[in-house]
């Protein structure tokens, strides 16, 4: 009797629907069978936890790297033994992702592909404001005053980023509240810091631009800022490197004309990894599952799908040579950071995210731009002591 195994991944992985193609060669090589299921991103968390709460579901999941922690809390999780850890070749993989997947001294997860967010600009009408690329983004006071010129210009929207509630805005803060010398967490994930001063003040500096967003771009989700973009009514825009100049999403002007850049700061690096769960009865071809998955043939076939990276160093080399996207993303991931492993992180990503939403809402609402960092700080500083308290966590 086939052994089967089963394997969930996220949608943003399976492109195409792929995915089942290439698992062919592992499943003739042991003789087993892959069942694929495919989680959406923003549900995906539910499904997860009940595998771990109830102990039963998938063999191997690809799971959001800042997971991780509060899963082997829930002890859901089979660790790597050394030797398993020996043949992932661990000094292949970008350090920083690799040591995402461990915790409490043991290696639960292995980094599988890696993303950032960018800035996306119009270079036509960079070179009409006479302003130069290589300045523009070096850091946030730089992007700041390439912003002022631009609005000088008679530009109408010259920032755009997603300002409803959505995760994707903490991912493009961090860059400036790192940037500033700040941080959400202390190392050991048991303070919070991001309401300390150099991090207040990276927070202000992110919202601070929301000045220059037009009222009729305010409150947008991630899909309608990138496509305002893409349609030629914002000449920045702050996204992930998902997003495609294909002729039947984009103006032509875009098209001919867009470039990418790594944000100012220290951008977020994100990722997921493969785990094996304790509850799986196939541990041992679960965990050659995952070392074929994240091995340096499988993800060189991958990699080329837009808005995946690997997590491979190596392969980081390599890749869509011609394509400013590409290389943009390859700079930030080299350079940037990521997320702690905290048993904490998710409840605080969590309500950071819905904090950071209500301070847009705030900022729309305002027509005094004077009172950006007084909204800012007075949310910050009371979701912070919100979480002190006794009851907070």
């Amino acid at each position: 009797m086939i052994t089967e195994l089963e394997l969930t991944v996220m949608d943003g992985t399976n492109p195409g629907g792929v995915l089942s193609e290439h698992l062919r060669a592992f499943e003739e090589a042991h003789q087993v069978k892959v069942n694929l299921t495919i989680l959406a991103w923003e549900t995906s968390w539910t499904d997860i936890v009940k595998y771990g709460l109830y102990g039963r579901g998938p063999d191997v999941s690809e799971i959001g790297s800042t997971w991780l922690a509060s899963l082997v809390s829930m002890n859901a999780l089979r660790p790597f033994s050394n030797l398993e850890t020996i043949a992932l070749e661990p000094e292949s993989f970008l350090p920083r992702l690799w040591e995402n997947g461990q915790y409490a001294g043991a290696l639960y997860g292995v980094p599988w592909f890696a993303d950032t967010r960018l800035i996306y600009y119009r270079s036509d009408v960079f070179k009409k404001a006479g302003v130069d690329p290589s300045r523009a983004f070096s850091s946030a006071e730089e992007l700041e005053k390439t912003i002022e010129i631009l609005k000088k210009d008679g530009v109408d929207t010259p920032w755009l980023v997603p300002t409803d509630r959505t995760l994707n805005n903490l991912h493009i803060l961090a860059a400036w509240v790192w940037g500033a010398g700040g941080d959400f967490l202390s190392p050991d994930g048991k303070e919070i810091l991001f309401d300390q001063p150099k991090s207040l003040e990276g927070f202000c500096n992110y919202f601070r631009l929301g000045r220059f967003i037009s009222a009729r771009s305010m409150l947008l989700d991630d899909n309608l800022a990138n496509r305002r973009f893409r349609q030629g009514k914002a000449v920045m825009l702050a996204s992930g490197p998902w997003v495609r100049m294909t002729e039947a999403e984009s103006y032509k002007v875009v098209r001919e004309n867009y470039a990418a850049a790594p944000l100012p700061g220290i951008p977020f690096i994100g990722s997921s990894h493969m785990v094996i769960w304790k509850h799986s009865p196939n541990g041992d071809l679960a965990c050659k599952l995952v070392e074929f998955l994240t091995s340096s043939g499988f993800q060189r076939e991958f990699y080329n799908v837009p808005s995946l990276f690997p997590s491979r160093t190596a392969l980081l080399a390599e890749g869509l040579r011609d394509d400013p996207v590409w290389h943009a993303s390859v700079e930030s991931i080299r350079r940037g950071r990521t997320f702690p492993v905290a048993s904490l992180w998710g409840l605080l990503e969590d309500r950071l995210s819905v904090e950071i939403g209500k301070i847009w809402s705030d900022i729309a609402a305002s027509s005094n731009h004077d009172e950006i960092e007084s909204i800012v700080r007075t949310h910050i500083t009371l979701l912070a002591e919100r979480l002190r308290a006794p009851s907070g966590f």
